[in-house]
């Protein structure tokens, strides 16, 4: 249940990251898209991402709202599993 609890922070740190206004993320996903297709030309999901973020980058508002309240979502359903499975072990 780790990862659930690791998936929800990254959702909720990407969400952040996209709420504040400042923060570039077409640049920045061009830089490393750039480096990650240096080393692998054929990555389809690099790809894939690179033509689909100008359109999720267009709703800006929406998309930071959703992840973060998917993130939250996440950290929640992760926690009572490891409370559950400690309580189980130690008993």
């Amino acid at each position: 249940m780790a990862y659930k609890a690791v998936l929800g922070l990254s959702k909720i740190t990407v969400g952040v990251l996209l709420a504040v206004p400042s923060f570039d993320p077409q640049a920045t996903f061009a830089r490393l898209s750039a480096e990650e297709l240096r080393e692998d030309p054929s990555d389809r999901l690099v790809a894939l991402i690179s033509r689909h973020l100008p359109a999720l980058l267009h709703h800006r508002r929406p998309v930071p709202v959703g992840l973060l309240l998917f993130g939250l979502a996440k950290l929640v359903a992760a926690a009572p599993c490891g409370k559950a499975r400690n309580g189980a072990a130690t008993s």
